[in-house]
């Protein structure tokens, strides 16, 4: 009996000592090491509002975000927007911005709240089509200055995701395209935001 006393009461005190480090644990922040420096870099929350989720906007989901990126806008090989989708129908992203929704979004979010839009393209072959013309590049400049200039947008998300690993004259081509994107836009709108989304 004393033995299994004893026992009992080294696996107590390890319980209690478990407990006691896994509440300590809890209290921490599971942010990054950057996200708890206390320097005075400003820090940026960022989301993604898909279109499909339009509906549960509200300021308490949303008000404590530095930027919201509304997904989005689809563009094709010759810089476009889409209009339609698979089935004939309108591309709901932009029917939604063309019905006022990202207004709809600021009025509720707040002022402070930078609204940016993603610029989407994800076919491989595509990417490399577009990514190889000059005009289709200007094209999608030029929709895009009209997009910022009708919405006010803060920003823009290049979201083109290419599956696999793409050849080094497709990466190079596409860091040349966002330079010259950034700077174009950038230059007209000197705060002007733009991301870009990667594969990881």
């Amino acid at each position: 009996k004393k033995v299994l006393l004893i026992i009992f009461g080294i696996g107590l005190i390890g319980f209690v000592s478990y407990i006691a480090y896994m509440k300590s644990q809890s209290q921490q922040s599971f942010l990054s090491p950057k996200a708890n420096d206390t320097t005075n870099s400003p820090k940026r929350a960022v989301g993604f509002l898909p279109y499909w989720q339009l509906a549960e906007v509200n300021a308490e989901k949303l008000g404590h975000l530095s930027e919201i990126i509304y997904f989005g806008v689809y563009i094709d090989e010759e810089g476009n927007f889409v209009e339609k989708d698979s089935g004939g129908g309108l591309q709901a992203g932009l029917a939604k911005v063309k019905a006022g929704a990202l207004e709809d979004v600021q009025k509720e979010t707040g002022t402070t709240t930078a609204i940016s839009v993603a610029l989407i393209l994800h076919d491989n072959e595509k990417i490399e089509q577009f990514l190889k013309n000059d005009t289709a590049q200007s094209n999608f400049v030029a929709h895009t200055l009209s997009l910022i200039e009708e919405r006010k947008l803060a920003g823009i998300n290049l979201d083109f995701e290419y599956s696999g690993i793409p050849a080094k004259d497709t990466v190079d081509s596409f860091a040349s395209f966002v330079s010259t994107v950034s700077q174009t836009l950038k230059k007209k709108y000197p705060d002007f935001i733009v991301s870009v989304d990667i594969t990881a």
